[in-house]
């Protein structure tokens, strides 16, 4: 998977939406190549993942907490 690095080089995300944090915002980030990237780790590193890391992707900005 060291190669993954390399071969993908800078990932332009776009922003998809807000996100509410409770007692913060967030700017949700999109980018499909990001979220193949890390289906692929998340393959590959199976049975080393805790269940935090086995979670769905959610990648975003936080702006604004309280």
């Amino acid at each position: 998977m060291a190669d993954a690095c390399r071969t993908l080089g800078p990932l332009p995300v776009q922003v998809a939406s807000l996100r509410s944090l409770g007692r913060g915002v967030a700017f949700n980030l999109e980018n499909a190549a990001l979220r193949a990237l890390h289906r692929r780790l998340q393959t590959a590193w199976a049975p080393r993942l805790t269940p935090q890391d086995q979670q769905k992707l959610q990648p975003h900005v936080t702006v604004q907490t309280r």
